[in-house]
């Protein structure tokens, strides 16, 4: 199972959100040959603070369990400028809005989460430094469903039926 831990950006990043994404569908729509962008489900908008990768499933329990204590830090407001592309603006597989205000509090939740981490067989963390955004499209997105048949399961999507699938039967039966 792919596993991030983030943070949520909340009901009012989401309509701004929507709003932008709108905005750029109808620009990008505008030219000869437009992209295919797959957006990110306002739904599913969060900031990641470390990503941890494949894990089994009996190991999720336990990270849950390592991180369910909160972590302490004041309430503080991300302030949102600049937008970019992972892994570059020539090969863009991804598109994010950059973190300006926040930056350091999300850093003392991400060194956190990794002080919590720190010698769990299952999880490998690596060690680069953290660099908030939110990313707003991609090549693919990644969403929870139930087809009826393999209960709530990972999927993956490039905006078409035909790219949509499933990444594993975590719960089989």
């Amino acid at each position: 199972m792919r596993v991030f831990v983030a943070v949520d950006v909340g009901d009012a990043v989401r309509r701004e959100v929507t709003r932008v994404v709108s905005m750029l569908t109808g620009k990008l729509e505008a030219v000869k040959t437009p992209p295919k962008v797959v957006w990110v489900k306002p739904a599913a908008l969060h900031v990641t603070i470390k990503f941890i990768g494949e894990v089994e499933p009996a190991e999720v329990e336990r990270l849950q369990e390592l991180l369910a204590p909160p972590i302490d830090v004041a309430p503080f407001e991300i302030v949102w400028r600049g937008i970019g592309t992972f892994p570059s603006a020539k090969n863009p597989r991804a598109l994010w809005l950059g973190v300006i205000n926040g930056a350091a509090q999300l850093a003392e939740i991400e060194a956190e989460v990794s002080r919590r981490l720190a010698g769990v067989n299952a999880v490998e963390l690596d060690d680069r430094a953290l660099l908030p955004h939110l990313t707003v499209a991609g090549k693919f997105a990644y969403f929870f469903a139930d087809d009826g048949l393999h209960g709530s399961e990972l999927w993956r999507t490039n905006g078409t039926a035909a790219g949509t699938t499933m990444v594993k039967d975590s719960v089989p039966g």
